[in-house]
């Protein structure tokens, strides 16, 4: 808690993404620990392939699309896949049990 508001701080390896009110002092502490950093602040964001919008009502929009359209991009490189594969899931992994 930072003057009575919740930071929300999201890591993945080299990636961040804070939402507060104090983002600029936030900023400066991280730069004095780690160095040189690249630090934006706007109402979108791309964090890991995902759009994040900040909208007006204080809500978030998430987007995938240009990832999604990229990973299907590369997947058409491929016609089939000619491999057996193993994987530590059994058959039945997906298959649901209902009680009646």
């Amino acid at each position: 808690m930072i003057n009575g508001k919740q930071m929300t701080i999201s890591w993945h390896v080299d990636d961040c993404i804070v939402s507060h009110d104090v983002l600029d002092e936030f900023g400066k502490i991280m730069i004095k620990e780690f160095g040189k950093l690249e630090i934006t602040s706007s109402k979108i964001h791309d964090f890991l392939g995902i759009k994040v919008g900040i909208n007006e009502d204080r809500t978030i929009s998430l987007d995938m699309r240009q990832q999604l359209r990229q990973v299907i991009k590369e997947l058409e490189k491929f016609d089939t896949i000619n491999a057996n594969v193993t994987a530590p899931a059994t058959y039945y992994l997906f298959k649901c049990k209902s009680k009646r």
